[in-house]
């Protein structure tokens, strides 16, 4: 599609001078009024910016914005005035304003952005290119396609972003590729996990210390701060963080200024936060575990990773890219058709973390260069030793009583799977007695450590 970039005022002569600046790199189209420029946007598809005068008879280009974000969220409107100060920020959309008494490279460069950016997330082909090439990211289920468009959305801001998603579902390639999408890219991204750190050592950690301190002179240990200036600190299981600790964050997040542990005067800090958690923080808002003014910084820049049994369709892709980075750094290795079948059917409750860690562990144990269905059965726990290699070698059938009592290990090792070890859930699905799912699970020497459970079975 060739996209168009909608011109928006009612002074003729400033609707020519957009055309010297814009008309060389752009299709322009034209509108003389917020409604009318409403109106094209509500009739055509191949508008991918918007440069928008913001006064005009009727329907100014505030309503017009406003307007234009119910009919198309995503499309970037650029408001473009001689009176910027008579308003504030809030009113204008993440790509702001570029005043008409501004160098015309300014606006060139603005709608370059916006227009780069919007063609490139109506695009999922394009899109999902962007993500693995620049980011590692990998996956074109329409859940992945909604999480690329918020990083792309989000990396343009310095808001704090807060992401969310389950154990296993790799936050922190996602934070990264938070801080590649931003103007931040070339500057430091740093790691603090809360969990891991001590109450008492917290503000240590991200202030910095004074160490040999004497009356004329003192030493710096550096924090994460300032390892992270200019750059993104990426602060890793937030929820854990004790009440105090959350105060003296807040506090950097609002002022910009931080004071090391020891001294007296405040340092400034240029740093973007992005933040993670795998709990609810709006339900620990409500129960009085988190401070409600934090919350308030990043609620409204929510990225949710997926789980990886809500995007199955990506598992072949992911399983590629696995054994690609396998073969290019150990040794060459391939799966078969029917393996990566199962990969797929395959329940991953521990998620990305769990599939990428299976494919190497199977690829390093592998003596063969394709790794078949029955070398995944036999790692998942689906078959015997003996019967995976009586199927390798061919040198004997399967008796079919074998045959059944396979196919019955593997339903039961799925149903644990499913109801995450729970006994009696399982024997639901399996309408099996609980008693006798038991006999079975010991039958089969089905391993009682293979699930999360407090459950005997």
């Amino acid at each position: 599609m060739d996209y168009k970039v909608l011109i928006v005022d009612d002074d003729k002569l400033l609707i020519k001078s957009l055309h010297v600046t814009l008309g060389e790199e752009f299709d322009l189209i034209e509108a003389s009024s917020g409604k009318e420029a409403v109106e094209l946007v509500r009739s055509r598809d191949d508008i991918a910016c918007v440069v928008m005068d913001i006064k005009m008879p009727g329907m100014d280009g505030i309503q017009a914005t406003r307007a234009i974000r119910v009919i198309n969220a995503e499309l970037p409107v650029i408001l473009f005035t001689a009176y910027a100060g008579e308003y504030s920020e809030a009113e204008f959309n993440s790509y702001g304003f570029v005043g008409k008494d501004e160098d015309p490279r300014r606006l060139l460069d603005t709608v370059r952005k916006a227009y780069n950016y919007y063609v490139t997330i109506s695009d999922p082909e394009r899109l999902s290119e962007l993500a693995e090439e620049q980011w590692g990211l990998v996956g074109k289920t329409d859940c992945m396609l909604s999480i690329y468009r918020q990083l792309y959305t989000f990396g343009s801001t310095d808001e704090c972003v807060l992401i969310i998603g389950e154990r296993g579902t790799e936050i922190e390639f996602a934070a990264a590729a938070l801080h590649k999408a931003s103007e931040r890219s070339d500057k430091p991204f740093v790691i603090m996990d809360c969990s891991s750190i001590v109450r008492e050592r917290f503000q240590v950690d991200l202030f910095g210390q004074v160490v040999n301190s004497t009356d004329s002179s003192h030493q710096t240990l550096p924090g994460k701060l300032d390892a992270a200036d200019g750059g993104t600190l990426f602060i890793d299981e937030i929820d854990s963080l004790a009440p105090d600790n959350q105060g003296a964050l807040l506090r950097v997040i609002r002022s910009g200024e931080y004071t090391p542990v020891g001294l007296h005067e405040p340092k400034r800090c240029d740093v973007r936060f992005v933040f993670a958690t795998r709990r609810d923080l709006g339900a620990l808002v409500r129960m009085g575990k988190f401070r409600e003014d934090l919350w308030g910084f990043f609620e409204r820049y929510v990225i949710e990773l997926p789980p990886l049994r809500n995007r199955k369709e990506d598992i072949p892709l992911l399983v590629d890219k696995f054994v690609q980075d396998f073969s290019a750094k150990y040794v060459e290795r391939d799966f078969d058709k029917p393996a990566v079948e199962l990969l797929t059917l395959h329940n991953w409750r521990g998620n990305l973390s769990e599939l990428r860690t299976f494919v190497r562990a199977i690829c390093f144990q592998s003596h063969s260069t394709m790794i078949m269905s029955h070398d995944v059965k036999l790692a998942l726990g689906y078959i015997s030793k003996e019967s995976a290699e009586a199927v390798k070698n061919h040198s004997e059938r399967l008796a079919l009583g074998q045959m059944l009592d396979e196919y019955e290990r593997f339903l039961i090792r799925e149903a644990l799977y499913e109801t995450a070890g729970n006994v009696n859930a399982a024997a639901d699905i399996l309408w099996l007695d609980p008693s006798n799912l038991r006999k079975k699970i010991k039958k089969y020497g089905i391993e009682r450590g293979k699930f999360d459970t407090g459950e005997e079975v």
